[in-house]
């Protein structure tokens, strides 16, 4: 079984291009970006590469990350890593 994924997003100059997600929320968010998205909710719906994502901020509102996935890591408890990288999404 998984215990994290990490999710890679097109570089458009934000301040954020990597994500690890852990039960669907947000544990760590680099470069670091003081918190912001830190304990959001990630939709796995819609976890493709290519893809927007939305999700569930701390207050409960819907909001649409702006920039597309560019790949997507699966990690196994113990470290061992499988890339996704073929837009199959992961649920």
């Amino acid at each position: 079984m998984y215990s994290l994924v990490k999710i890679f997003f097109e570089n458009n100059g934000q301040d954020y291009l990597q994500w690890t997600v852990k039960d669907d929320v947000v544990v760590e968010s680099l470069p670091d970006t003081g918190g912001r998205w830190l304990g959001v909710k990630v939709d796995e719906n819609y976890i493709y590469i290519g893809n927007k994502i939305t999700v569930t901020d701390r207050n409960n509102d819907v909001v649409l990350v702006p920039h597309s996935i560019e790949d997507i890591i699966q990690i196994k408890r113990g470290g061992a890593e499988a890339p996704i990288g073929n837009g199959s999404g992961l649920w």
